[in-house]
């Protein structure tokens, strides 16, 4: 009796295991007879045409130009900015040339439905969808539309802004998604992408002297300003002069935080006749920087 019952119970068993098998088979089956569709996120012959992104979920929004050679954040606090200043920093080329070069790459896509209003499971309405907007060069802008994951992890929904139908991909895009100003900019005070790479032989002449050019290069910025500037007089100023007749100006400001200054560098280049002027600034930022890093500045100045 107990030997019969062993070899039910292990009938059993195999029977259900190949139930298991065969309807995980057909699940996959299923998934994989639909449509798949081999296409690029944002038209491949726009690549080099892009002179503008808009990043926005709900309220939150990051607005990312291009700036003759190099791509710049500008600022939504208005309120903090002084003096008719726009408050805006290089972005940083390494990650604008990824964003780009995977919204042009071709991926595998799928369609889930033909209308949005068919159901609400996929995150593309509301806080919970992330908008990308870019803009070409002749003024038409396009508009991409992210949603949830799907139930593995492994996929994401999205729609475009010309149609209500409801794709998903694979494609590992969440680095993307955020406004987060510091997923997106140039990390360094002095930057890397205005004048191209700057090394300190570059810099023939500084005021005051700078003791160890390597580490001033390489200090970082913490985004934009976040408290007020608390005078129209720099508590600091340092002005670099380049052997390729082109000048950067440094002026660090009090603000009403004793934790924060405000650091706002000017980039000047050479006029037609090879002079130097301080009257128009080629390129201006505004950062913020720590109090540990202010005092790391003082601390190489002379």
């Amino acid at each position: 009796m107990k030997t019969l019952n062993r070899k039910i119970l292990y009938i059993a068993t195999i029977f259900l295991a190949i139930l298991y098998v065969f309807s995980f088979t057909k699940s996959c089956s299923s998934k994989d007879r639909r449509k798949l569709i081999k296409t690029a996120l944002v038209n491949p012959k726009y690549k080099d045409s892009i002179s503008e992104f808009e990043l926005y979920r709900g309220n939150s929004k990051l607005t990312i130009k291009k700036t003759d050679n190099f791509w710049t954040i500008k600022s939504s606090q208005e309120i903090l900015q002084k003096n008719n200043d726009i408050y805006q920093l290089p972005a940083s080329d390494e990650k604008m040339k990824n964003f780009i070069n995977t919204l042009t790459g071709i991926v595998n896509m799928y369609k889930i439905s033909d209308d949005i209003n068919k159901g609400s499971a996929f995150g593309l309405s509301g806080f919970e969808s992330f908008h990308i907007k870019y803009h070409i060069k002749d003024g038409e802008a396009h508009e991409l539309i992210f949603g949830k994951h799907d139930f593995s992890q492994t996929s994401r929904f999205f729609m475009t802004d010309k149609n209500t139908a409801v794709y998903e991909t694979n494609l590992n895009f969440d680095s993307f998604l955020t406004t987060s100003i510091q997923s997106w900019a140039e990390p360094f005070i002095i930057s890397q992408e205005v004048f191209g790479k700057i090394k300190p032989e570059d810099i023939v002449q500084q005021t005051p002297k700078i003791t160890d050019l390597q580490k001033f290069l390489e200090l970082r910025h913490g985004g934009f300003p976040s408290h007020y500037q608390s005078s129209d007089n720099p508590d600091t100023a340092i002005i670099m002069e380049l052997g390729n007749k082109k000048r950067i100006v440094l002026n660090i400001f009090k603000t009403d935080s004793q934790q924060e200054y405000i650091v706002k560098v000017q980039y000047f280049s050479a006029t037609r006749d090879g002079s130097l002027s301080n009257d128009n600034a080629f390129y201006i930022s505004h950062y913020k920087i720590s109090y540990w890093t202010y005092n790391k500045i003082k601390e190489i100045t002379l």
